[in-house]
């Protein structure tokens, strides 16, 4: 039996119990270096310290969004509420 075969469920299971832990959403925006606006949806949110204000997301390692706005050194983070799913959803793929 391939650890692949033992694993698979678990995986599954473990994935599906993240899918249902409540997150916080946010959309991270920026501007591009050629001034293009740029913006990806996170849910790996989370503060790191109040003094200095620090906060921690994981951008995927092929975001172009991340990409643009980390190349020009500033970026805001928008956190949303449950009614802004719209615009979770927009900034999810765009970039």
């Amino acid at each position: 039996m391939s650890p692949g075969t033992v694993l698979g469920p678990v995986v599954a299971d473990l994935r599906q119990v993240f899918l249902d832990l409540p997150q916080p959403v946010a959309v991270v925006t920026g501007i591009s270096p050629s001034g293009a606006a740029v913006g990806m949806t996170v849910s790996s949110l989370t503060s790191v310290s109040l003094a200095p204000p620090l906060v921690l997301f994981c951008p995927r390692v092929t975001s172009r969004a991340w990409a643009a706005a980390r190349e020009r050194g500033s970026f805001a983070v928008n956190i949303l509420g449950h009614q802004q799913g719209e615009l979770a959803v927009r900034f999810r793929r765009t970039w």
